[in-house]
């Protein structure tokens, strides 16, 4: 989802105009500062290729430990999932790339999906605040980019 914080996109319910503007500085300000911080300006240090940002997904996707009431099935795969994400990174590194020591990379590539999930909790937790003061409307608009 992408939000466009100068726009209206917006939409104030029963709430003075005046007002929305100090909601929007005190919310979703500080989460856009701490998305870009924490998440885009390391991505745009590592210059993240996209093997590495396929790893960084499958890690987001694949690990399930905080998952509840997931089959033995699942969970196994997963394990066997993120081992094969595992090697093939070690694969791009050491045959396509001639790097032979990259644990310095996989740390910052781990703090990257670190960052991304508490992104994702954040994100969670702001919308369930906006949700509990119902205070703001989100339209969904589809970008002529995607």
């Amino acid at each position: 989802m992408a939000l466009d914080y100068d726009d209206g996109g917006f939409h104030i319910k029963e709430i003075d105009r005046k007002i929305f503007p100090k909601n929007l500085k005190d919310l979703w300000i500080p989460f856009r500062d701490k998305f870009v911080k924490i998440l885009m300006n390391p991505m745009k240090e590592l210059q993240l290729t996209q093997d590495e940002l396929a790893f960084l997904l499958a890690q987001i996707i694949w690990n399930v430990q905080e998952v509840e009431g997931l089959s033995e099935e699942v969970i196994k795969l997963s394990e066997q999932v993120n081992e094969q994400i595992g090697m093939d990174l070690h694969n791009y590194y050491v045959h396509e790339r001639g790097i032979s020591i990259f644990a310095s990379r996989l740390i910052k590539l781990t703090k990257l999906v670190e960052a991304a999930r508490d992104i994702i909790r954040s994100k969670s937790e702001l919308f369930l605040m906006e949700k509990i003061f119902d205070s703001v409307e989100f339209s969904i608009v589809e970008s002529p980019s995607f």
